[in-house]
């Protein structure tokens, strides 16, 4: 399980693959709403959470989706918790060393 990233260099695609070490799924930070347009439609929206990159992203990227460890999910999707110290303590970069990232170039169209 992991993220795909991917810079042009020269005629090629530096292709990147961002996983978790030992882990079989992850699991993003997001907001998940419905609510009622102009029209009176139920429109249902969503949006995962970035945050700033840990050193090895930053070389990619500018921001990484916040991964939610498996000792707090219990706490992102619980909807009755209302504590906003809580909550953002879980909107942090995954730990560096408990993640891989992998490289390779593929050919540009």
């Amino acid at each position: 399980m992991g993220i795909n990233a991917g810079n042009e260099v020269a005629n090629f695609i530096m292709h990147y693959k961002i996983g978790v070490n030992c882990v079989r799924s992850l699991y993003f930070a997001g907001l998940y709403e419905t609510w009622m347009s102009l029209d009176n439609i139920p429109t249902k929206t969503c949006a995962i959470i970035t945050t700033e990159p840990y050193e090895l992203i930053k070389t990619i990227h500018d921001r990484m989706p916040v991964i939610v460890s498996k000792d707090k999910e219990g706490i992102w999707i619980d909807a009755g918790i209302q504590d906003q110290k809580k909550l953002l303590s879980i909107l942090v970069p995954y730990p560096s060393d408990e993640m891989k990232i992998s490289e390779g170039f593929i050919p540009m169209p």
